[in-house]
């Protein structure tokens, strides 16, 4: 029986996202690993604190023997590690020397904003979405993502502030240390902070639309405002408030308009199709939301990264949309009149097999059981 140790930086946001390998502990144990955090207390995320001290987490692997295969996950720009580089590298090559296997988990959203100086001193390097393209890793992309250097080369738009945090870039001799984690389809999203307290071990599940609602809306989009992002990052969600407001014999909410939580969600059930732009990153919690109430996903291209879940197969479980959306138009056209329908139950069984289907705990340990193989 091989052992896996978790340590996390200590927040909430972490906390949710890591506690997939709690949830498929029993898969993993069949599997011959189990799963355990490096202290009892990391159960439970630091409550009082976004940032948990430097001292604190250092203590964790000082005063503990030698370890197995140790998961490291530090949020890059949450935590006092994953903001500095030399305490990260100071701490990740003390912990090698304690370990058999190390792995850092890249908790960023994106399939950018990469911590590679720790890549020397890692045996694999797990990202929540990986560009298929490796090689491009090796390559500087304008704040730190590959559509918003897509943006910022064709359109010429700028961030001073985004393109001004410096990321590392990948040698290429370590190419060969990078996997897939998950994405955020595994996220205790639905439960209230005091459920996920009280449920180290279980998701708060989604309430899954399976009978088709009149759906009266043709396409929905309620993401947050583009501002939070900055005028390259935020782009893509700019200008879908723009192209939906301009759409004409279209049935769509205000996109403006705020409306309370539960009048959002009975919009969603009524609703044909989502959009789901980039924001932070590619995987968006709308993805989710159209999945899980049965609505075709309406989403900029993902064909240039993979990600556990494989949630987007295009035209089959997804509608991807160009970058530049100079196909929006047109596609929303086709939603209207039923051309898509399909892909609405295709992408709903597509999730509901590995997210809380019968045997979604068991594809999940072994996903990452097979990610940590060193060929």
């Amino acid at each position: 029986m091989r052992t896996i140790t978790l340590i996390y930086d200590g927040t909430f946001n972490t906390y949710r996202w890591l506690k997939a390998m709690m949830w498929a502990r029993n898969e993993f144990h069949d599997l011959g690993y189990k799963i355990k955090y490096a202290s009892i207390f990391d159960y439970v995320p630091y409550p009082k604190s976004t940032k948990v001290p430097y001292e604190g987490i250092k203590l964790k692997w000082d005063t503990i023997g030698r370890f197995d295969i140790v998961f490291l996950a530090f949020h890059h720009s949450q935590s006092l590690i994953g903001q500095n580089s030399e305490k990260r590298i100071a701490l990740v090559k003390s912990l090698k020397q304690k370990c058999k296997l190390l792995c850092w988990l890249d908790t960023a959203d994106s399939t950018g904003t990469c911590l590679f100086d720790v890549l020397p001193y890692v045996d694999l390097y797990f990202k929540k979405q990986l560009l298929k393209d490796t090689n491009l890793y090796t390559n500087e992309f304008y704040c730190a993502r590959l559509y918003s250097d897509y943006y910022h080369q064709k359109l010429g738009l700028t961030d001073e502030s985004l393109a001004s945090i410096h990321y590392h870039t990948a040698l290429k001799e370590y190419l060969h240390k990078l996997r897939v984690s998950w994405n955020v389809a595994f996220y205790d999203r639905m439960g209230g902070k005091t459920w996920i307290y009280k449920h180290p071990f279980k998701f708060a599940d989604p309430n899954v639309i399976e009978t088709d609602s009149e759906r009266t809306i043709d396409v929905h989009y309620g993401g947050s405002n583009p501002k939070v992002y900055g005028d390259v990052v935020g782009y893509q969600r700019k200008k879908m408030l723009e192209l939906i407001m301009n759409l004409r014999d279209i049935t769509h909410p205000d996109v403006y308009k705020k409306i309370s939580r539960e009048e959002y969600l009975e919009e969603l059930k009524h609703s044909k199709s989502i959009v789901s732009p980039f924001g932070w990153g590619e995987c968006c919690l709308r993805d989710f939301e159209a999945f899980y109430n049965r609505a075709i996903l309406l989403k900029p291209s993902m064909e240039h990264c993979v990600t556990y879940p494989d949630l987007y197969k295009p035209f089959e479980t997804y509608i991807p949309i160009n970058w530049d959306f100079s196909d929006f138009e047109n596609i929303i056209k086709e939603v209207q009149i039923g051309k898509y329908d399909y892909v609405a139950i295709n992408g709903q069984q597509n999730y509901q097999k590995y997210r809380i289907g019968i045997n979604a705990r068991k594809l999940f340990a072994e996903h990452v059981v097979d990610q940590l193989q060193i060929s």
